[in-house]
């Protein structure tokens, strides 16, 4: 719906081609000419209407609007990415001035009504109260993740989401309350009541050799052994011989 409300500038060349050298005759063209007035009238109706329902949808006070469009106002940046957006933007990216340059990317959802400039349905926030914004955003300690979500419904500059995870990683409130990993607890093994009556082994290598350790769970006791391999029957047999 926004985006029928965007006006596009083209340099549109008409070329007149008699009716005998089109070989598909089109449905328009045999149709009769009517007033395209009731019709331009009925778009404007719509755009009226589409307006209104994106204001009176937004999750913002009129306060904070009357700020936003104040702050707008006074910022350069935006005002350039207003006149491109009414005028129409260059052609070619090297031509877009270095202010909105990081705007480029998402110029055809830009429009801008009533003071305030919208990408698609969110309004787009002046450098001035971003931290501000950023701020309330993350007013309830919220996740990286629901900051996002509470954000991108209404709210939209170039870079929102890394600031917003710069913001939330660099809360010292949020790190000193985040949830922790779980500590294993340590658990002692039973102590056998006889030597050898339970063992620990594993293999390990070293000098480019392999071996075998066995360590007596009674008395840590440990035994090593060169393996000529590390087959399991070479392994078991040496234990056994351990």
């Amino acid at each position: 719906m926004i985006l029928e409300l965007q006006c596009y500038r083209y340099d549109i060349d008409i070329i007149h081609r008699p009716g005998k050298d089109i070989p598909v005759t089109d449905c328009l063209s045999r149709k009769l000419i009517i007033n395209a007035k009731p019709i331009k009238d009925e778009l404007a109706k719509k755009a009226d209407v589409a307006v209104h329902y994106l204001f009176e949808t937004l999750p913002i006070s009129d306060p904070k609007l009357a700020e936003i469009r104040t702050c707008t106002a006074n910022d350069e940046s935006m005002q350039v990415l207003k006149h491109f957006i009414i005028s129409g933007w260059p052609s070619q990216c090297r031509e877009c001035p270095e202010l909105i340059l990081d705007h480029w990317n998402h110029r055809d959802k830009l429009m801008y009504a009533d003071g305030l400039i919208f990408k698609s349905d969110r309004i787009v926030i002046p450098k001035t109260l971003r931290q501000e914004i950023l701020l309330q955003i993350h007013a309830g300690h919220f996740s990286v993740e629901k900051c996002h979500s509470r954000a991108c419904t209404t709210l939209f500059w170039p870079g929102m989401i890394s600031d917003i995870e710069k913001s939330v990683t660099n809360c010292s409130t949020c790190q000193m309350h985040q949830n922790m990993k779980q500590k294993e607890t340590m658990i002692s093994h039973p102590i056998p009541s006889l030597p050898w009556q339970v063992i620990a082994s594993d293999i390990f290598n070293f000098d480019g050799k392999e071996y075998v350790l066995v360590v007596d769970y009674y008395s840590k006791y440990p035994e090593v052994d060169h393996l000529s391999d590390t087959r399991s029957r070479t392994v078991i047999n040496n234990i056994k011989e351990s």
